[in-house]
């Protein structure tokens, strides 16, 4: 329940951490879970519905945007070491890791925590070239992962 007199906290303070390194984001989509349900009823069943039973958690792949920066290569570096492992027995496992992202307040305490267990970069985006437009440099990475968890800290 909301605290009377209490702000909501603004969205645009957060950071992410790839396994210790701290990552300068400008957008984040994609946190999002939901429980699949079972549906199931019995022959002998007092009720004509059919019960819901929780069933496997479905997570939706995480996008990160971020500002190209001048020998900033740790996220082009990650999806190659991927990419190439695919052919070596074993070594995929090892290129997954966890991702941390940190919503912070205006005086940047952090106030909620999304953990991605066992991420990996699926697709990756060079930025949109154009001549005649004055903005920022802006790559994207997709992340697949294992799991999402939520919590306030």
């Amino acid at each position: 329940m909301a605290t009377e007199g209490a702000y909501p906290i603004p969205k645009f303070r957060f950071k992410v951490e790839i396994e210790g390194l701290e990552l300068s984001a400008q957008e984040i989509t994609g946190l999002e879970s939901e429980i699949e349900f079972i549906e199931y009823r019995t022959g002998d069943h007092s009720s004509d519905t059919k019960m819901k039973i929780p069933g496997l958690q479905k997570v939706s792949n995480v996008t990160i945007k971020k500002g190209v920066y001048n020998g900033d290569n740790e996220l082009y570096d990650w999806f190659q070491e991927v990419k190439d492992s695919k052919n070596e027995a074993g070594s995929f496992e090892e290129k997954k890791r966890l991702v941390t992202i940190i919503l912070m307040d205006t005086m940047e305490s952090p106030v909620f925590k999304w953990t991605l267990t066992r991420a990996f970069p699926v697709k990756l985006s060079a930025p949109d070239l154009n001549a005649e437009d004055n903005a920022i440099a802006i790559e994207t990475i997709e992340l697949a992962h294992e799991g999402l968890t939520q919590e306030a800290v």
